[in-house]
């Protein structure tokens, strides 16, 4: 009975991991990240996009980042990060703010090695970025 009810619990806690859910290597927003998909708006986008597509966000640590499209950059500067700012759905989502911006921000998550930007909620659009660097 004892080893039936340890078979039973294993396969519960084994069952009960999640791939999906396991943490990134790097720690925190700083690093490389290509576009990969956009979705959402009141037109309904879903557009995907393919490894090597050179759609980059890069954050660094020095609370810069430079935004590159097509390979060629597009903007660049500051950046702050507010924790735990909005929870939508039961999501929580931290808060990026650019250059002076203190009042309005941009939604941000990290999730695995995908990097998500806005929110598709009320009709905004979002963006999932990986991981590269």
């Amino acid at each position: 009975m004892k080893n039936s009810l340890f078979i039973l619990l294993a396969i519960v806690a084994f069952a009960s991991c999640k791939k999906a859910d396991l943490p990134v290597t790097s720690t925190g927003y700083n690093g490389t990240f290509e576009l990969r998909a956009r979705y959402g708006g009141i037109a309904g986008i879903n557009e995907k996009y393919t490894a090597g597509n050179k759609n980059i966000f890069q954050l660094d640590a020095d609370s810069t980042y430079k935004i590159f499209i097509d390979g060629e950059l597009n903007r660049q500067g500051t950046f702050r990060i507010k924790k735990n700012a909005d929870t939508l759905y039961n999501v929580i989502y931290d808060r990026i703010y650019y250059d002076t911006d203190t009042t309005y921000g941009t939604e941000i998550r990290l999730h695995g090695d995908t990097l998500t930007l806005g929110t598709d909620i009320t009709d905004n659009i979002a963006a999932d970025y990986k991981r590269i660097k």
